[in-house]
């Protein structure tokens, strides 16, 4: 799953104002965390009340013809919500719709230079491979050295 914790979407003033995001929390509604696993949107939306928002596929949109909406009951505290996005030319997005706002959250996938989760293994074998690419470089100069070829001509000037 490509994840993408967003820090800045935590970032609310003291007034409850996203300036990122633009969504007011008076209007009782956040949104905590969001990802996107290929076509299937995932999100975390934090609700003072117990509420009606109606999500809508905009990536959809750039396709033409029917586009999916879907309303969910949010109750108090972090709802767990999944819904179904087109993707078009790499960019997929959703709105949400308390009813007082419309809001459209475009959705990216996280670029990486390596794929997937890193184990444990994996970063013993990076440092299996380091340490040995240093014994190699150090077995090198030993060597050198012994045979007396690191010597390096004297300059006459």
């Amino acid at each position: 799953m490509s994840r993408r914790k967003s820090t800045f979407l935590q970032a609310v003033d003291d007034l409850g104002f996203n300036p990122v995001l633009g969504f007011l929390s008076v209007s009782t509604t956040r949104i905590c965390d969001y990802s996107i696993d290929d076509t299937t949107a995932s999100m975390v939306i934090e609700s003072d009340t117990r509420q009606s928002v109606t999500l809508t596929d905009a990536g959809g949109m750039m396709t033409g013809g029917n586009i999916r909406r879907e309303s969910r009951l949010l109750t108090d505290g972090k709802n767990q919500v999944e819904f179904r996005v087109t993707k078009y030319k790499n960019f997929a997005g959703l709105t949400i719709d308390t009813g007082d706002r419309l809001f459209g959250l475009p959705l990216e996938e996280r670029q990486s230079l390596l794929s997937g989760p890193i184990t444990v293994s994996d970063v013993q074998a990076s440092a299996l491979g380091g340490a040995s690419a240093v014994a190699l470089a150090m077995t090198f100069l030993i060597v050198r050295r012994v045979r007396g070829t690191d010597e390096e001509p004297e300059v006459v000037a």
